[in-house]
């Protein structure tokens, strides 16, 4: 029977160290990257939120022509001197 050569045993050296470092350096920063991306998400969300709640308040709120007319009629009293064209 021909002699099977075992595998050499795993040895870490300075090639596999640094090796490893980097694979755990990148590791560690994507790991950071991911997690400061989800927070500024998450930032991004509320604000989206916040202006969400901002137009439907804005929605409920309209500025109709009935309302431009009064306006007009209360500026044109104020400055009789400007002429002010008249809303549509």
């Amino acid at each position: 029977m021909p002699e099977e050569t075992a595998a050499p045993p795993v040895v870490i050296s300075k090639a596999t160290g640094v090796t490893f470092g980097l694979l755990l350096g990148v590791v560690a920063v994507l790991g950071i990257f991911v997690g400061w991306m989800d927070s500024q998400f998450d930032d991004l969300g509320n604000r989206l939120e916040k202006i969400e709640t901002r137009l439907e308040a804005a929605d409920k709120d309209r500025f109709g022509a009935g309302d431009m007319r009064l306006w007009v009629a209360e500026f044109r009293g104020a400055n009789a001197a400007l002429s002010v064209p008249e809303p549509r």
